[in-house]
């Protein structure tokens, strides 16, 4: 880019921060800065032209030279108007200025002037485009009004136009003016047009970039949403854990009771008994016995109590073993036999814990299944089943209870939703659920029918490596 560019660019550059006036502003710059470069255009070739030549044809460039003049300071006072910010200001003793010269014209030589029409469809353009089209409108008005009382005058013959021009063809000077004034009139437009364009180029892309940042927002929003979810859901979950050992702790400490007992029993018979090694033997085992219960209840309570992730191969009967032990209280209250089938075992990797606790979590349901000891269900029964195949482990857990209705089988997995107010918070199955598909990567499915009982099916791919279970990788 050039000097002449750039100065260019910074004289027509508008002040105004106003979009609107800054493009209005920037059209009547060029305008006048245009008119500054034909008038001194005029003036040099006027001045070379009254020094060459004498008389009559010296003193009427004297008088051109002056006109030039006075319209140079006129288009330069209003340039820096426009300049101080004043740009309105000076489009409007602009447009008036064209506007009195086409009204003289008409009063001079007739309103069907060619000359002062143009200049009239001038005025009334600019006026649009520089001030707003509401102006434009005045100014047709302000027109029509001038035509009216100009050609009212004439009729009564309050002023005698010249009317000599009607006779005589156009000249050059008169073509050349009525193409001037074709091209301000194109050149105001297409100026217009282009600031209007270069307007909508940047609303589109302002739009374009608020829509991105709309986008990113929202995905911002949906993430940090889902993140602060999950927080809830891990600290309810944690929350259900303590819930859950509540309910499985008075049960268990029940249970302890008779082999504590037994232990007790057992070891004082030890202590009283004679020097019999048959006697005392076989004592000793039943306390071992009775310790080894106990150890299971503990082991399994603590288990599901004690949430760490900790990822080893293990065997999926013995997980089904310590979850029927852990809801046998529960079973018994609600008058409900646990039968588990596993005639076969499967090995799977993963947080046995875990496992534990979504098994617990269905048999808990399917208990539930039954809502009353009294049910006329035909058999109180929950089955729990293992089968294997090649690739995968089946676990099933089925009631035959009163099932689950149509409309809220679909909504069961989901976080919070429960049937069962007083006794729940509808995070049992969706518990379950999320560690069978997401630490197990296995599925997690139900089929039920309305006083047709309920049938879990859980689906664990099987440990495909030769890992030997209760080691930890």
């Amino acid at each position: 880019m050039n000097a002449f560019a750039v100065f260019f660019r910074q004289a027509v550059r508008p002040r105004s921060a106003d979009e609107d006036r800054a493009r209005r502003e920037f059209i009547f710059n060029v305008l006048a800065l245009s008119a500054l470069a034909l008038l001194l255009v005029a003036i040099v070739d006027n001045t070379l032209h009254s020094i060459f030549t004498d008389g009559a044809l010296h003193r009427a460039g004297s008088l051109s030279s002056l006109a030039f003049y006075g319209l140079f300071v006129f288009f330069a006072a209003l340039y820096a108007l426009s300049l101080r910010g004043r740009a309105v200001l000076a489009s409007f003793i602009f447009l008036a200025a064209l506007f009195d010269l086409a009204a003289y014209m008409g009063y001079r030589w007739g309103v069907d002037l060619s000359a002062s029409l143009l200049f009239y469809a001038l005025v009334i353009t600019m006026a649009g485009i520089l001030i707003s089209a509401q102006f434009a409108f005045v100014t047709a008005f302000l027109a029509g009004i001038a035509i009216a009382i100009t050609t009212h005058l004439h009729r009564i013959g309050a002023i005698q136009p010249d009317r000599s021009w009607i006779t005589e063809l156009w000249k050059a000077d008169d073509v050349v003016v009525a193409t001037l004034i074709f091209l301000v009139i194109a050149t105001v437009m297409w100026l217009s047009n282009r600031e209007i364009e270069k307007s909508l180029v940047r609303a589109r892309r302002s739009e374009a970039d608020l829509k991105r940042e709309r986008d990113m927002l929202e995905v911002r929003v949906q993430e940090r949403t889902a993140e602060l979810q999950q927080a809830e859901l891990e600290r309810m979950t944690q929350a259900y854990r303590f819930v859950e050992f509540g309910r499985l702790a008075s049960g268990v400490f029940h249970d302890l009771m008779n082999p504590l007992a037994g232990l007790t029993l057992n070891i004082d018979r030890i202590a009283n008994a004679p020097e019999s090694r048959t006697i005392l033997a076989d004592d000793v085992e039943r306390a071992k016995l009775a310790a080894a219960h106990m150890q299971d209840l503990l082991g399994a309570m603590r288990r599901h109590l004690k949430r760490e992730i900790h990822e080893e191969v293990f065997s999926v009967r013995d997980i089904l073993t310590g979850a029927v032990k852990l809801v046998a209280t529960r079973a018994r209250e609600h008058n409900v036999e646990c039968v588990m089938a596993a005639r076969t075992d499967a090995q799977v990797f993963g947080d046995a814990v875990a496992l534990t606790q979504a098994v617990v979590n269905l048999l808990g349901n399917a208990i539930q299944a039954y809502p009353s000891v009294l049910s006329a269900a035909p058999q109180r029964t929950v089955q729990l089943t293992l089968r294997c195949n090649a690739q995968k482990a089946v676990v099933t857990v089925q009631d035959f209870g009163s099932g689950i209705p149509e409309g809220v089988l679909p909504h069961i997995f989901e976080p919070y939703f429960t049937t069962k107010e007083k006794e729940g918070i509808g995070l049992g199955l969706s518990l379950a659920k999320r560690i069978v598909e997401k630490d197990f990567s296995g599925a997690l499915t139900v089929e039920s029918g309305k006083g047709e009982g309920t049938i879990f099916m859980m689906t664990l791919p099987l440990c495909s490596l030769p890992l030997q279970p209760g080691k930890t990788y």
